[in-house]
This record gives structure tokens, C-alpha cells and sequence, in this order.
């Protein structure tokens, strides 16, 4: 497998967590993008009503998605980043 068919990969497994966390998982849009250095940002969108729940409390849940992306870029030896939004909004770190 090549760097874009685990990003498919990736992809719907956050989508799949994601949308176990949000009350309009319809709303919900992954959007993979290529960055530099070959870095693939996922870029999460969610309605308004969600972002929070997306986010956690004190960004726990923002945290732990990262991590699980971060473990996921050792094994596969590629990196992930993730930016999360909300009507326009940028949330990322």
C-alpha cells in the first residue's frame, strides 16, 4: 500500500470516531490535504453545536484523536496532522 491508500485508511477510521462523538454525523466532513514535506492534514469539519463535543474538555478529545494519529504515523512511517473546524472556524493547534 502506498501513502494515499492509508490515508483512505485513516481517514474513515476518524471518521468512524468522529461520528460516534457529534449529534449530526450527516454535517460531519474529513477532508484529507497534502502539505508539505508530504504531511497529510486531515481537515475535520463539524456544525457549531458539535465542535465542543469534538473538542472535549480542555481539548481532550482534540489531544487523543492527535495521539491516535500519531501512533498511526509511526507505524505506517508517514506523517498525519488534524485540524478541526466549525462554520469557517479554525480550532487547530
Amino acid at each position: 500500500m502506498n501513502a494515499e491508500d492509508y490515508s483512505v485508511e485513516v481517514g474513515l477510521a476518524l471518521d468512524l470516531i468522529i461520528r460516534g462523538m457529534v449529534d449530526e454525523p450527516e454535517k460531519l466532513t474529513i477532508v484529507p490535504v497534502l502539505m508539505e514535506r508530504g504531511t497529510i492534514e486531515f481537515q475535520v469539519t463539524v456544525t457549531a453545536g458539535d465542535i465542543g463535543k469534538v473538542i472535549g474538555i480542555g481539548g481532550r478529545n482534540a489531544k487523543s484523536l492527535r495521539t491516535l494519529l500519531f501512533a498511526i504515523s509511526r507505524c505506517r512511517k508517514h506523517s498525519y496532522t488534524l485540524d478541526i473546524r466549525a462554520d469557517g472556524a479554525n480550532f487547530s493547534q
